[in-house]
């Protein structure tokens, strides 16, 4: 049985199509501790921006829209890994770690809504990792990325002056609820590039290591 408290694994959706997602769905099978995986919506959230722009629809119903593509790009993972669980409750995803599987985040229940969540393009799957965590008490996040979130924070300000995470934001690589979902509380957060891939498992056994980056340094 895996031990620990579990570790929320944010796939980003640019990883969809990567060389890199199978390598990384092992690393999570495999890992120590229970973990459960958030999805981004990649393409699938690209036609939604894409569909209201033609449409015009609220930015409330994009946000539904988005979490439903979240939930697209999750069932092609379950389908690839059988091994995960998807689920679409915290009372599935504590079944799924009694049974010693890593769980598949289907974010189907907050299609109606939550008090804490704005339904609006300032919160994407990255705030909702963030959620996702502070709901299960997970130890740590893990945001992954196909950019190197380095170098996407000193385009925003070279100089690296000014906190990390908003550096991010600027750079569009965090989205612009995410300082305000991390200040709620969520257990450590580490971002990954492409450069530590290799290291998830490492990273999900030892949170606390100084594994990838720190959006609050």
């Amino acid at each position: 049985m895996r031990a620990g408290a579990p570790v929320v694994v944010k796939l980003g959706g640019s990883l969809m199509a990567g060389a890199d997602l199978d390598a990384l769905l092992d690393r999570v099978i495999d890992a120590v501790r229970p973990v459960v995986i958030v999805c981004g919506g990649g393409m699938f959230a690209d036609a939604v921006r894409a569909a209201q722009g033609r449409l015009g629809f609220s930015d409330g119903l994009a946000h539904r829209l988005a979490l439903d593509a979240m939930s697209q790009f999750a069932a092609v993972i379950a389908e690839r890994r059988p091994q995960l669980a998807l689920c679409n409750s915290l009372q599935a995803i504590a079944m799924a770690f009694e049974r010693n599987r890593q769980a598949l985040w289907h974010p189907v229940a907050l299609r109606d809504g939550h008090p804490a969540i704005p339904e609006t393009w300032a919160v994407t799957s990255d705030s909702l990792a963030l959620f996702v965590a502070r709901e299960i008490a997970a130890a740590a996040v893990i945001l992954v990325k196909s950019a190197d979130p380095a170098a996407a924070a000193a385009t925003a300000q070279p100089d690296g002056s000014g906190p990390a995470v908003l550096r991010l934001v600027a750079a569009g690589h965090l989205d612009a609820a995410f300082p305000a979902f991390l200040a709620g509380g969520s257990g450590i957060v580490r971002i990954l590039g492409p450069a530590d891939h290799d290291r998830l498992g490492a990273a999900i056994a030892a949170p606390e290591s100084d594994i990838g980056f720190d959006p609050l340094g």
